[in-house]
């Protein structure tokens, strides 16, 4: 299944479990990240999405990312214009 079919949430957990992000870097309302393995994790923010490091899931978390170090990532996006996908190559902006 390719990324721009939408993976489910599940489809998407279970290709990234264990991965490690090697950097990340903005463009824009963009958050590209390559992971371990050769695979890119992009995460558009839409016009209220953000990243959070930390804290407790809300009404508005789409998805928790949990970190090596105990932590977690949320991403929350109250008016859900925002997008997370997984691409095998650097995706086009």
């Amino acid at each position: 299944m390719s990324p721009a079919q939408a993976p489910s949430g599940y489809w998407m957990a279970a290709a990234i479990d264990g991965k490690k992000i090697r950097a990340g870097r903005r463009a824009g309302k963009y958050i590209l990240s390559p992971l371990q393995g050769g695979q890119y994790l992009t995460v558009h923010l839409g016009m209220t999405g953000k990243l959070l490091v930390g804290g407790t899931p809300a009404k508005h978390t789409h998805a928790i990312f949990t970190l090596d170090r105990g932590g977690v990532l949320l991403y929350d996006d109250q008016r859900q214009f925002g997008r997370i996908l997984l691409s095998d190559s650097m995706p086009e902006r």
